[in-house]
């Protein structure tokens, strides 16, 4: 991963809020400490209903998401976010098997997949690409 690439997502995810729905404990505390050291503001979610919740009670620009989780998985959580919002970018987070977690949330407008384990320098191009194209949207 190209140091320049770290600076340029430091400097323009600081004021983007983030939305990060996981429900394995291990993976979250891991992921949580990574994206804090980019946005200052990460609203953590523990499953699907929770998530969802707190999207609907907080402003967010950006959401990371799990697939497989319990109470209310990550396809359902999006398909209830996009009758809110069509806008607000979404990341899926997977170890399924990507064509059919593709396949399954194509109408719902993803704006990437990465796949578990989560290579951070794919993740750190993703969310510099997806930051970009918020920062961008909010200028128009």
């Amino acid at each position: 991963m190209d140091s320049s690439k770290i600076k340029d997502l430091l400097n323009i995810s600081k004021d983007i809020r983030i939305l990060y729905v996981e429900d394995n404990k291990d993976a979250r505390d891991t992921m949580v400490v990574m994206l804090e050291n980019f946005f200052s503001d990460v609203t953590i979610g523990v499953d699907g209903e929770d998530g969802l919740a707190k999207f609907n009670n907080s402003t967010i620009d950006l959401i990371l998401t799990d697939v497989n989780m319990p109470k209310m998985d990550g396809i359902e959580m999006i398909k209830e976010i996009r009758k809110v919002s069509k806008k607000v970018p979404i990341i899926v987070l997977t170890a399924a098997n990507y064509t059919d977690i593709s396949e399954k949330t194509k109408k719902f407008d993803i704006s990437a997949y990465l796949l578990k384990p989560i290579n951070i320098s794919k993740l750190i191009e993703t969310l510099f690409t997806t930051v970009q194209k918020i920062t961008l949207n909010n200028r128009e």
